[in-house]
């Protein structure tokens, strides 16, 4: 749940920087996503890939041990 919002806060902050010009370009690209959408896309993602790297470190350290 931590890098899910960490990452989504960091990509909306991204955003907002470049006032949703690649967010928006990055959803055409997706298939017609919403530009506004993408910075939780991304978090969605981040999420994913911070929980899968925690769960394999976990099963590495029960193995080692």
């Amino acid at each position: 749940m931590g890098s899910f919002l960490l990452w989504s806060v960091q990509a909306l902050w991204l955003n907002l920087g470049n006032e949703g010009i690649l967010a928006a370009k990055m959803g055409e690209l997706l298939g017609g996503v919403p530009g506004a959408a993408m910075p939780w896309v991304s978090g969605l993602l981040g999420g994913l890939i911070g929980g899968l790297g925690a769960w394999t470190g976990n099963q590495a350290l029960k193995a080692i041990d």
